[in-house]
């Protein structure tokens, strides 16, 4: 009876594709989970950006803005990070958020500001009253 001392060719051919093919799949996922973290990384730092952008405009820092005659839209434009930003202030008026009953006073719609900050491909909007 004979025994078996070593591997034959097809048992090492075989181990190397099935290693081969796990091999793939695990760089696979990981450029994939690379590729995820740098687009989180991008709307995290574009995020940050334009929040710091909205602060600047809040603190006067930006100075005065274009005004538009007809529309009443303030505009102001800069570069933040050596990126070029806008943002529109367009005045308008909401729902007020207070119920009205037939006894008070209140208004029934309240002037807010349309806020659109544009930066680096992305837009933002948001409402305030200042």
């Amino acid at each position: 009876m004979r025994t078996r001392r070593a591997f034959t060719l097809l048992e090492a051919v075989l181990a190397l594709a099935i290693l081969s093919s796990a091999l793939i799949v695990a760089l696979q996922i990981r450029s994939s989970a690379l590729a995820q973290t740098l687009d989180l990384e991008t709307r995290l730092r574009v995020n940050h950006d334009l929040r710091a952008i909205a602060m600047l405009r809040e603190s006067g820092a930006l100075g005065f803005p274009e005004v538009d005659e007809q529309s009443a839209a303030r505009t102001w434009r800069g570069e933040h990070n050596g990126e070029p930003f806008t943002i529109k202030a367009t005045p308008m008026l909401v729902p007020s958020p207070i119920p009205r009953t037939p006894e008070s006073e209140l208004a029934e719609s309240v002037p807010m500001l349309r806020f659109e900050i544009t930066y680096m491909d992305q837009r933002s909007e948001f409402l305030s009253d200042r």
